[in-house]
């Protein structure tokens, strides 16, 4: 599916569930719409991903953390959803 396809369809999806999206999608088709939407804006905040498709805040960071060891989107900054930029230190594996 073309990228202009799947952000479509996603529009589309969102208005036809009153402003979010089906909770009910599949995982593939969740991660086909993370997977746009990451690589597009990949400095928005997950938290901010989440609110606007409905889908866990864990969800979008742990396929954004598939995507970072990837390398197919940049690390750095995130913009929150106040706008703010905002840090992102990597935390050490096994720190708590």
């Amino acid at each position: 599916m073309l990228e202009e396809d799947l952000a479509g369809w996603f529009v589309e999806c969102v208005a036809a569930y009153g402003g979010r999206p089906a909770t009910r999608w599949t995982r593939k088709r969740k991660t086909q719409l993370l997977e746009l939407m990451l690589r597009s804006d990949p400095h928005r905040s997950d938290r901010s991903i989440s609110e606007q498709t409905g889908f866990s805040r864990e969800f979008v960071a742990a396929h954004r953390r598939r995507l970072l060891e990837k390398k197919l989107i940049p690390a750095g900054h995130r913009v929150g959803i106040d706008g703010k930029n905002y840090v992102v230190a990597k935390a050490a594996k096994g720190d708590a």
